[in-house]
């Protein structure tokens, strides 16, 4: 993998493209996170301060939807039990 990110970076350099590392920040956000093997479900699921609506299936899964977390960003998600 090395190898060929190094290659493409060279091909890009040879084209006049420069790349400037973590200039590229697109809008997508994470739509849900899926969490299996819990035991129980969370009484509360938060991110970067803010409470997430959750359910919890029959099938013990844990699904968090529209956390609204952009995909380039760095993010954690906590679970209360």
């Amino acid at each position: 993998r090395r190898a060929a990110a190094r290659g493409c970076a060279l091909r890009a350099k040879a084209r006049g493209i420069v790349a400037d590392a973590g200039s590229y920040a697109p809008a997508n956000t994470v739509e849900r996170i899926a969490v299996l093997g819990l035991g129980s479900p969370p009484t509360a699921v938060t991110a970067g301060g803010r409470s997430l609506d959750f359910s919890w299936t029959d099938a013990r899964v844990l699904i968090v939807r529209q956390p609204g977390l952009a995909v380039a960003d760095e993010w954690e998600v906590a679970f209360s039990f």
